[in-house]
């Protein structure tokens, strides 16, 4: 309620101002709407369910490395001895077939789609909000009038 007295205050300050098209009040309203913006931010992250799930068919890498200096003291010989010894692996792993990967892939794509889903459907409720208060602000203009 308070979200549409605002955008009601608003209108009617730029169609006392500038006389603005309802298109031209559906781009602020999209610019400022929290409830959009909000709408907007949750389809972004839907998106990234997307390239989650197609990571999920990527080969897994993992490298490692070990390096280390030893001294070597004999008390016999009384000789020191100073010596290195490096290590390295790197493991790539792709695995053919994994039931688990193949669920999670069809699960992220759900997800986008629902985010997008749910986007057209937050334009959809903005786009009647908008037009409610457009519609309202210029009949309180004619019963003024």
């Amino acid at each position: 309620m308070r979200n549409s007295l605002l955008l009601a205050f608003m209108m009617s300050a730029c169609l006392c101002a500038s006389a603005a098209s309802l298109g031209e009040i559906y781009k602020l309203a999209q610019d400022h709407d929290a409830q959009f913006a909000a709408a907007r931010e949750a389809y972004r992250a839907g998106l990234e369910k997307r390239k989650q799930a197609q990571a999920l068919y990527l080969p897994s890498v993992t490298a490692t490395a070990n390096v280390r200096s030893n001294k070597d003291f004999s008390t016999l010989t009384r000789v020191q001895r100073n010596y290195g010894s490096n290590t390295g692996a790197l493991s790539v792993v792709q695995p053919l077939w994994r039931q688990q990967n193949v669920q999670m892939y069809a699960q992220g794509m759900l997800q986008a789609q629902l985010a997008e889903q749910q986007l057209q459907q937050a334009e959809q409720e903005l786009l009647l909000r908008v037009a409610k208060a457009y519609f309202d602000v210029l009949q309180a203009q004619d019963e003024t009038s």
